[in-house]
């Protein structure tokens, strides 16, 4: 249901006796104008989104609201209502969302330093906009909501989205994001230590930086996504395997840092660009690169590897075309001559290389 007064042009064709035909018509109600942010009917396909339970005509609010106590609850619609507006829940009294009734959906959605142990909707929320998640000691899932960009008409422009959840100590799921698609700015989900893994299967597009830190997230898997602006996966001491990222390039940095149980890349095997720096530091359980560096052609920025305590291999990336500077340093498994290889097969490339394995008598400079 969106909250729209565009309404159908109905037609009634009555036919007469004496075979005459009239056409009585209904024209548009409201003059066919838009109201609120969102203007069609249809945002676009769902994929495997859920559909929540709705109401006829509910009632639209386009007044943006801050919610911090019972208080600001008192003037809020009675029955079914959609808010074409942001709403804002802030602070330790907000402890449960019952009061919000029947609200079946939002633009944007800030949750911040509530007292929520739950998302207590009366019923699955949509959120068409952004979403803020931040600081909330309780809360223990996303559930009762559906977030997904919306993608139909607006009036005044697109919508343009960023989800961040971040800070939120006892949080174990991230339901409410699972069909997420498209992210127009950054998705950063940070400082949540007790995340379960991350399941995003329909995630294609991040205009901005995919931000996955300190979180207790065993897996990450992003199958479906095919571009990506900058890449952080730092600190999450209980991250064994990354998978996904079937995009062929990276916009800025891609960075792994701190992930010390993080022992498989799987395969990117399609990243064949990173238009920014190759950071790979601190990762101790790591031995293996080719995963990462199977197609890789260029990068750009500067190439880090340093302090990876089981890495022996670099996979691919002596035979990348272009990479313009690297640093190879303090991997006390990794071959000198891995190393070396880099400095004498990439062209142009400027390479330091200390603290590896000592090896003498490098006869494969370009890893044949």
């Amino acid at each position: 249901m969106r909250p729209t007064i565009l309404t159908k042009l109905l037609c009634l064709s009555l036919s007469l006796s004496l075979s005459l035909s009239m056409t009585a018509c209904l024209a548009d109600v409201g003059g066919g104008q838009c109201v609120g942010e969102r203007c069609n009917d249809d945002p676009g396909p769902d994929g495997g989104m859920p559909t929540p339970a709705t109401c006829t005509n509910p009632q639209e609010v386009t007044t943006p609201l801050v919610i911090r106590s019972d208080a600001d609850l008192a003037s809020l619609p009675k029955g079914c209502w959609s808010l074409n507006a942001s709403l804002r829940l802030e602070g330790p009294a907000i402890t449960s969302l019952a009061k919000l009734g029947d609200l079946a959906e939002v633009n944007d959605l800030e949750i911040v330093d509530t007292g929520l142990t739950q998302l207590d909707f009366k019923k699955q929320v949509r959120v068409w906009g952004s979403l803020l998640v931040s600081g909330n000691s309780k809360l223990a899932a996303l559930n009762n909501l559906a977030v997904k960009k919306w993608e139909g008409a607006t009036n005044g422009g697109a919508f343009f989205v960023s989800y961040t959840v971040r800070g939120n100590p006892q949080l174990s799921a991230l339901e409410g994001l699972r069909y997420i698609q498209t992210v127009d700015g950054d998705l950063r989900i940070t400082d949540n230590g007790k995340l379960g893994a991350i399941e995003l299967a329909e995630l294609a597009r991040v205009g901005g930086t995919l931000a996955i830190s300190n979180t207790g997230a065993p897996a990450i898997h992003v199958p479906a996504l095919s571009q990506v602006g900058r890449v952080e996966v730092n600190g999450n001491t209980a991250l064994t395997t990354l998978r996904g990222f079937s995009a062929t390039s990276i916009g800025g940095d891609f960075i792994l840092r701190g992930n010390s149980q993080l022992s498989a890349l799987g395969t990117t095997s399609s990243l064949s660009q990173i238009s920014g720096a190759l950071i790979v530091d601190d990762n101790d359980a790591l031995a293996d690169l080719g995963g990462l560096t199977g197609a890789m052609q260029r990068v750009t920025g500067s190439v880090t590897i340093t302090g990876n305590a089981n890495l022996t291999s670099l996979g691919a990336l002596s035979h990348a075309q272009q990479i313009n500077s690297a640093s190879i340093t303090n991997n006390p498994k990794l071959g000198t001559c891995r190393a070396v290889e880099i400095d004498h097969c990439v062209p142009n490339s400027t390479v330091t290389i200390s603290g590896n394995l000592t090896q003498n008598n490098c006869a494969c400079w370009c890893g044949q």
